[in-house]
């Protein structure tokens, strides 16, 4: 038996292993992450998957560089005992695939696209940041690059740009399902946030709260309901709800947005790739990045312009149901 060992750390992660029903050998998986994203997973493919758990601390930005850089040593000491013959990863350039790709077991990669590949290739091509991070990477560990890695024989997709740098290897999206529906009503936007200032990619911190303020005021016939990103404070949008015309979507707090399916007149957010979730059932999904005007904006602004329509101006257009 082969050992598999996955590793994610969002909702869309656990999402995306259902593709991998009928590919993996065996149904036997050492799934490897943060606490919460092991629960969630682990709770929604019992009786599919049987699962081993290694708990991993969250290397995100907004956990702080300190701690990030202590978490790499926790890291590597918790999966001293880990072998994976098969290495299912949601990033091939996380320290915990970097440490299980090395090691001599490791022959074959499955890679786990959230759903952004095309805004992630755009931003690391242009953003010194990336850059330097990426040569750092290269000279410590080896690692050159993503897709690069000759063991790599599927990749879970739908992004235009690994469909063209792995042809062949493309593994189609599989859906389990939605468990929910929801009704928003005429005249109603759903909100997709995203960390943008936990992520340094905001023009100054909070920018985000600034542009979505202005948006629920500048479109008072519009009813919004906002739909928190899971790494962000549960108090971040508090002020939001000030307005009469804004609440939260309280039905799906504790749900990945790829369980439900939502019915509304427009989706607006700005880069997240739950964005891009096929559950939306809407007229049009807006994305405000070219609003934010940070360099990490302006770098992913082409690849967003294929998906959603770019908005420059927070008035909302009126809707036209068919």
């Amino acid at each position: 038996m082969k050992n598999i060992v996955a590793y994610g750390y969002s909702p869309k992660h656990t999402e995306l292993l259902y593709s991998l029903c009928n590919v993996l050998p065996t149904n036997k998986i050492t799934l490897i992450g943060p606490k919460d994203f092991l629960d969630s997973t682990i709770s929604r493919y019992k009786g599919i998957f049987d699962f081993d758990a290694v708990v991993l601390p969250r290397q995100t930005k907004e956990v702080g560089l300190i701690k990030r850089f202590i978490a790499r040593g926790q890291i590597s000491y918790l999966l001293r005992g880990v072998k994976a013959d098969i290495l299912v990863t949601s990033n091939e350039l996380a320290p915990a695939s970097i440490i299980l790709s090395k090691a001599g077991t490791c022959k074959e990669i499955i890679v786990l696209d959230e759903g952004d590949f095309d805004v992630i290739f755009a931003k690391e091509g242009v953003l010194s940041r990336y850059k330097w991070a990426s040569q750092f990477k290269k000279i410590i560990s080896g690692v050159s690059g993503r897709f690069r890695d000759q063991r790599i024989t599927g990749v879970v997709t739908e992004s235009v740009v690994a469909m063209k740098m792995m042809p062949g290897k493309i593994l189609p999206v599989i859906s389990k399902g939605y468990i929910r529906n929801i009704v928003l009503g005429g005249n109603s936007v759903i909100i997709i946030t995203s960390p943008l200032s936990e992520n340094q990619n905001s023009k100054y911190g909070g920018q985000e709260l600034d542009i979505l303020n202005n948006l629920i005021q500048c479109n008072r016939s519009f009813n919004f309901f906002l739909r928190q990103h899971y790494r962000e404070n549960n108090n971040k949008y508090q002020s939001l709800f000030d307005n009469f015309n804004c609440s939260v979507l309280e039905d799906c707090i504790n749900l990945p947005i790829s369980d439900l399916n939502i019915e509304a007149t427009y989706a607006v957010g700005f880069h997240s790739s739950a964005l891009s979730s096929r559950g939306l059932d809407v007229e049009k999904k807006f994305s405000l990045s070219a609003m934010v005007d940070s360099a990490h904006s302006r770098s992913v602004l082409s690849s967003l312009s294929d998906k959603y329509e770019l908005l420059t101006d927070v008035k909302l257009p009126p809707s036209n149901p068919t």
